[in-house]
């Protein structure tokens, strides 16, 4: 209760006051009226969580002073900090660094509370932090004068809102606004007589180049606070009354600039830009011209030729004299990297990747396009010793002849034990089963073990059977062509075949640099054991994909281009690397602002797509549309298993045919009387249990007495 009632009597202590400093000030300033409420309105807009005001203690500070106390006593934003550099000027280059580990506790700074009615900040606005700096332009000036301090070259990082009536003193050639910088001019036309407050910004494409000054907004005190403050002495209206009254109506409404300043970077005229490219088609596809320069082509070249022509520059082109995308060998970089990081250039325009050594030394915009990196392969001949056995994996054949094997097993196992069925050998059970596999037999049996065994046993086989012949069927019309090996860890594992990668491009420094531990063992084992493997050019590498048991690693766009047509290689399913590529420049660059935001516009309104399509040529197929007939090559293996096979059964037949006239010999030799009196033993013992008695004879026959013909039979002729 106490706490609520402290914080309802600081409430009023510091509405006083303000009402009260706002009292006392605006009978005595009139330069730039509202602007309290002017950086209220600011700061809220672009929601700001520390204010610094920057001063020297001068006499023009005074109003800017003022509306800094009146910050402080609403506890409009989190922290307000008046940075006098006059006393204390290291401050400032320590507050303007970006970083996130900035001592501010360590600082002497006046802190706002947070206002009564919301709850201190917890740790994420705590965590959070954006900073505008806010000066006048006669601190500017004394800023670059004491300090050295250039406002438009160190407001690349923090916005910065430079207060004044007029922006002439900083469009001189001692101060330079770059394309990227973040400085807002916020001037009080007509001598501060009127209550409002035109907003402006300044950038130079270049530092030789003039200033190029546009309005972006406006702000105006709502109605309810047009009334305050005193009123100002005019300046006199020289007769233009009506022209005032027009540009009133004209600038009612209060608007902000927004905080992409790219969107308003238009204008490069003068600006000449030195062009590095080599070509990587379908991203640039360039042609030499006589003086030893480049046209650069494909979809890169013509979308860069737009920004051109949107921004009103002009650029001359050229290669890398190793012809090389860049790496670091020897401790210096080469190729087109090199020819940057020593400033022998302005921009890259090429399918240039970013890796991390690269955006050490040089700034990578939006990216133009993907590139992947693939594994190409000599394309392997179809194999026809092995037409008729590739459809099932070498596993699956080992599950087939388990189930061949063990199902006769198994029937001879349920046989012996069930009482429904007759008790069979070993050799019955196999022949009942091996008939039954080929769909034969008979299938009205006994019992319910004895149906579900042969059930599963007719499904599985019909089921291998049909996805057998489904795929033998397939691969006899389309040809199934096998690598030795789909991906990089096959490629470790198989020990075969070397890995190529082009000498100077991002491969190389992602392969030596991964943490991967299977791509780490590729490159020691495979990569770096022969210095033959980094070939200086794509065309090098393919050829040796074709003469050697070599596999290039190679960017899929370049492939599709240049060998789209050749069914001589083949690619590997596994994509290695998967990156943005598109156009570089130098570190720190203020271009790369524009270049990132007109790349990014393109990509949306599907300008870089379509251009892409236009270039990317057609991929033709390998795979023929007349329909052949099938040929020997084929089925030999089926012929070979024909011819092996009948010999084999010519001579088991032979040597059955040898072996049971041995036998015969030797059982007439030695008859087994033995054996004979057992059987004729056994035959009277079965008589005995099962006497037959002979039947009756019958009366007649055909008409006549049995007597009679008997008689007949045996009475002599």
């Amino acid at each position: 209760m106490w706490w609520r009632l402290w914080r309802a009597l600081l409430r009023v202590l510091v509405v006083g006051c303000v009402a009260g400093v706002e009292e006392e000030d605006d009978q005595t300033l009139c330069q730039y009226p509202g602007l309290t409420h002017f950086l209220l309105d600011y700061t809220s807009h672009y929601t700001y969580t520390e204010v610094h005001i920057v001063v020297t203690g001068q006499e023009e500070d005074t109003e800017l002073l003022v509306a800094a106390r009146r910050l402080l006593l609403l506890g409009h934003t989190w922290t307000t900090n008046i940075i006098n550099v006059a006393r204390r000027p290291d401050q400032l280059r320590t507050l303007s660094v970006p970083s996130a580990t900035t001592p501010y506790a360590t600082m002497v700074r006046a802190t706002a509370q947070p206002p009564s009615s919301q709850a201190p900040p917890d740790d994420h606005h705590s965590s959070f932090t954006k900073p505008v700096f806010i000066t006048t332009v006669a601190t500017a000036l004394a800023l670059h004068s004491i300090l050295d301090w250039k406002i438009g070259e160190e407001a690349r990082s923090v916005p910065w809102l430079v207060i004044g009536v007029t922006m002439k003193p900083l469009l001189t050639h001692q101060h330079y606004f770059p394309l990227d910088n973040m400085v807002l001019l916020a001037l009080w036309p007509d001598g501060g007589t009127r209550h409002r407050v035109q907003l402006w910004e300044v950038y130079q494409a270049a530092r030789v180049l003039p200033h190029r000054i546009s309005k972006v907004g406006l702000w105006r005190p709502p109605q309810a606070l047009a009334h305050l403050g005193p009123p100002c002495p005019r300046a006199s209206s020289s007769g233009h009354g009506q022209q005032e009254q027009e540009e009133k109506q004209e600038e009612e409404v209060t608007y902000f600039p927004n905080l992409n300043i790219a969107t308003r970077r238009l204008d490069l005229t003068g600006l000449h830009i030195r062009c590095l490219t080599e070509s990587w088609q379908p991203f640039t596809n360039n042609r030499p011209l006589k003086g030893g320069g480049v046209t650069i082509g494909g979809f890169m070249g013509e979308t860069f030729q737009l920004m051109s022509d949107f921004f009103n520059f002009t650029y001359e082109c050229r290669s890398a004299p190793d012809d090389q995308f860049g790496d670091y060998e020897d401790g210096a970089w080469t190729g087109l990297v090199g020819e940057l990081v020593a400033g022998r250039g302005d921009v890259i325009v090429t399918a240039l990747d970013s890796t991390y050594h690269r955006s050490q030394v040089i700034g990578f915009c939006f990216p133009s396009g993907d590139i992947e990196y693939i594994l190409i392969i000599r394309k392997p001949e179809a194999d026809p010793w092995s037409n008729f056995t590739r459809q099932l994996q070498p596993a699956t054949w080992l599950a087939c002849l388990a189930f061949v094997v063990l199902a006769p097993v198994l029937y001879f196992f349920l046989a012996s034990r069930s009482p429904f069925l007759v008790t069979l050998t070993l050799q019955d059970s196999w022949f009942t089963i091996q008939t039954l596999l080929l769909n034969q037999g008979n299938l009205c049996v006994q019992g319910l073990a004895r149906r579900v065994f042969f059930l599963t046993v007719v499904m599985t086989t019909w089921l291998i059977i049909t996805f057998y012949t489904s795929v033998l069927v397939s691969y006899l019309t389309v040809p199934l062509i096998t690598p030795p090996f789909t991906d990089m860890a096959g490629l470790l594992r198989k020990g075969t075949h070397s890995l190529g990668l082009q000498k100077g491009n991002s491969e190389v420094e992602r392969l030596r640099t991964s943490q991967d531990p299977m791509l780490q063992e590729v490159w020691s084992k495979i990569v770096v054991k022969d210095p033959a493997n980094l070939v200086p050019t794509s065309e090098e590498g393919l050829q040796k994909v074709l003469e050697e048991k070599f596999v290039f690693l190679m960017e899929k766009n370049y492939y599709q281009f240049h060998m789209g047509g050749d069914c001589t290689t083949t690619t590997l399913r596994e994509k290695v690397f998967t990156f943005g590529a598109g156009i570089a420049v130098q570190k720190d660059s203020p271009l790369r602002l524009v270049f990132s935001h007109h790349t990014l516009v393109q990509h949306v309104s599907g300008i870089m797509d379509r251009s892409r399509r236009r270039h990317q040529p057609a991929m033709p197929s390998c795979s023929t549309q007349v329909v052949e007939a099938l040929g020997l090559p084929p089925l030999v293996t089926v012929f070979i298993v024909l011819v092996v096979a009948i010999p084999l059964a010519i001579l088991f037949l032979l040597l059955e045919w040898v072996v049971s006239k041995a036998m015969q010999r030797h059982s007439t030799k030695t008859p087994d009387k033995r054996g004979a009196h057992n059987r004729l033993q056994q035959r009277q013992q079965r008589r005995q249990q099962h006497p037959h008695p002979r039947p009756p004879l019958p009366h007649t026959l055909w008409g006549q007495p049995v007597t009679q013909l008997l008689d007949l039979v045996n009475s002599p002729r």
